[in-house]
């Protein structure tokens, strides 16, 4: 899994790399960073509390081991790229298809705290 992300004072960008593009059926977002409203590190089992995930479209899901794509959850869209981590990047946003991108990353904190350095 390898997944690049990029700020700047106006924009975050995700970049999937290789094939997880292709498993998640997505493989770029550009988004203003206005739409960010925060980014925290979650255990992957709290990232899940509450959220019954039903339609996957596009996507790839094996339960209990791999997340990739578009996810429903009750009353909102949600991005996921997840294998097998613990710990995972949650980015909440407004005013976007999606609420919510749940990303494996290798260091979620630092991740987190570049976000949320720029948005202040």
């Amino acid at each position: 899994m390898s997944i690049e992300i990029e700020v700047t004072d106006t924009e975050l960008s995700v970049h999937l790399k290789g094939i997880s593009g292709a498993l998640a059926m997505k493989s770029h977002f550009t988004l203003p960073l206005a739409d960010v409203a925060g980014a925290q590190v979650m255990a992957i089992d709290d990232a899940k509390t509450g959220e019954h995930m039903s339609a996957k479209f596009p996507g790839t899901r094996i339960p209990g081991v791999f997340w990739a794509g578009s996810f429903r959850s009750a009353d909102s869209w949600q991005f996921w790229y997840v294998a097998r981590a613990d710990n995972v990047l949650v980015i909440d946003l407004e005013h976007e298809k999606y609420a919510r991108l749940v990303l494996e990353v290798p260091d979620p904190q630092a991740e987190a705290d570049k976000i949320n350095a720029a948005r202040s």
